[in-house]
């Protein structure tokens, strides 16, 4: 298919033949929501692809916000990373145990905020790895720490006050990457602090529906995208609820153009959530969802 984008993501097969690479690292940025009830580092130990090494996002993250998993600052980034043996010039590939489709588009999306360009998210995750007998490993290894300096780029993340004000400007088109029956509220939280619902004046398009299998994730056509874009907005802008839906949109990019001639941003899913609870007095059931 014709992708702008092509390394986003890597095959598992490219990834058997390039697994001992002294230019790759291997990331398992697998991350499960509190109400699954499981740990992802310690399945980590139990099971991981050979020489990876964990990225836990609730580690990496502004810890003095009290929210989940917020950006963590350049400097605390650039220290956290090099420990796990990454330079600026190492490619890094990320999975995780959904096939790619939560935590591995969230770490592929912080390590482009902080200016790293070789990333990429391994298609199929490690349920797909698995499933073709690749091998796997036990246990943790220490990584040899590197020099890594990270570069925030603002222009990939919008932040609070700025999703605040286009409730009343709507400069850009929000889009809720969630699941539907989340978006309208009639779909439990999976954190007990959340509330049911949306922000003003976006729009829902689930993540699931741009992807053709659940097990691979392929990405739909360029022609069923485009028409999301046709319906969803004539503005000059998309922004993105949930950071990994760049992962996908960003592959399109300019066939996005040659269609709309919009430009996409992204904005934090952190952002969204403090939303909720601080403005929770105007968050509303949805019903702008689009269909194919």
């Amino acid at each position: 298919m014709d992708y702008k984008n092509p390394d986003a993501s890597v095959s598992t097969k490219w990834l058997r033949e390039n697994l001992t690479s002294p230019n790759i690292s291997i990331l398992d940025a697998s991350f499960h929501l509190p109400s699954t009830n499981r740990n992802a580092e310690k399945e980590f130990e139990q099971e991981h692809i050979p020489s990876a090494a964990f990225f836990d996002i609730n580690k990496i993250a502004d810890t003095s916000i009290n929210m989940p998993h917020m950006l963590p600052k350049k400097d605390q980034f650039s220290k956290s990373v090099g420990e796990l043996g990454i330079s600026n010039q190492t490619h890094v590939i990320c999975y995780d145990t959904n096939a790619g489709a939560m935590a591995a588009m969230r770490v592929w999306w912080t390590f482009r905020i902080f200016g790293h360009k070789k990333i990429s998210v391994l298609n199929g995750g490690l349920s797909k790895w698995k499933k073709e007998n690749a091998p796997v490993e036990d246990g943790f290894k220490k990584k040899h720490a590197q020099n890594y300096n990270a570069e925030f780029n603002i222009n990939l993340v919008k932040n609070f006050d700025e999703i605040l004000a286009n409730i009343e400007t709507q400069d850009f088109q929000l889009v809720d990457a969630r699941s539907n029956g989340r978006f309208r509220g009639v779909e439990d939280e999976p954190r007990l602090d959340m509330r049911k619902g949306n922000i003003p004046n976006s729009i829902n398009i689930q993540f699931t529906d741009l992807v053709k299998s659940s097990i691979d994730m392929n990405l739909i056509s360029k022609f069923v995208l485009s028409r999301y874009w046709k319906t969803a907005s004539d503005q000059q802008k998309i922004s993105y609820l949930n950071a990994f839906e760049e992962y996908f949109i960003s592959s399109y990019a300019n066939k996005l153009d040659q269609y709309s001639g919009e430009k996409i941003v992204i904005v934090s899913s952190e952002a969204a959530k403090k939303f909720v609870i601080v403005k929770s007095n105007i968050v509303r059931d949805g019903v702008d969802t689009l269909k194919i």
